[in-house]
């Protein structure tokens, strides 16, 4: 097996729309971006696809901001690490509002920020000189042979090079095998959220702040 770690190309946009869409997921049938985009899985799928291809360089969403586990020659798994001081919301949601303008949503953007509503009660603070990690999520063809591991180090090496502190990133209550895989790369668990109006809308009770020393 020829495993190389990369810098993700705008060819990796459909395998970077598919990874937004499973990361978010998690064990769950059901994850955030279903949530706002309150269609089927198809439909999700695309507009997580269109945010990948956004024009708005500073939208975590974007291509650019991943790297690429890629094993002969296929993309395999897929991560990225951003600082929330510039990578902000309002970036977010110009990809949001364009992407849905793409698919024919035209002016559906307050509709979505509406549904999203529900779930910010479960949503973390930044740790000041946090290096967020987000959107891990392998092939499940290439599972268990360390490739996340791989990219990891990787995220973790980059954020050291932007003099941040610590790595941060979200998981779902209940995921179990996640948040085990995330503890022998040294993460812990340092806060907790859960809500009615979380696990309503996504079936687990609310999300783990985990956070690592860089």
């Amino acid at each position: 097996m020829n495993v190389r770690i990369r810098n993700a190309t705008d060819k990796d946009i459909p395998f970077i729309g598919w990874a937004q869409f499973a990361a978010a997921r998690g064990h769950v049938k059901r994850g955030v971006w279903d949530v706002m985009c309150a269609r089927d899985d198809r439909d999700c799928l695309a507009w997580l696809t269109r945010m990948a291809a956004t024009e708005e360089p500073l939208s975590w969403t974007r291509w650019s901001n991943f790297i690429i586990a890629e094993v002969d020659g296929h993309a395999a798994a897929a991560l990225e690490g951003y600082d929330p001081k510039v990578a902000t919301m309002k970036y977010l949601i110009t990809a949001i509002d364009q992407a849905s303008r793409e698919m024919g949503w035209g002016g559906e953007i307050d509709a979505i920020n509406a549904r999203f509503m529900p779930l910010e009660s479960c949503m973390h603070d930044y740790e000041e000189g946090a290096w967020i990690v987000e959107n891990v999520a392998c092939d499940p063809k290439f599972r268990r042979k360390g490739l996340v591991n791989m990219l990891l180090e990787e995220i973790f090496k980059r954020g050291r090079e932007q003099k941040l502190r610590v790595a941060q990133l979200s998981v779902f209550i209940g995921n179990t095998p996640a948040i085990t895989a995330y503890q022998k790369q040294g993460f812990r668990i340092a806060d907790e959220k859960r809500s009615p109006e979380f696990e309503k809308a996504i079936g687990c009770p609310g999300q783990y702040k985990m956070l690592r020393e860089l």
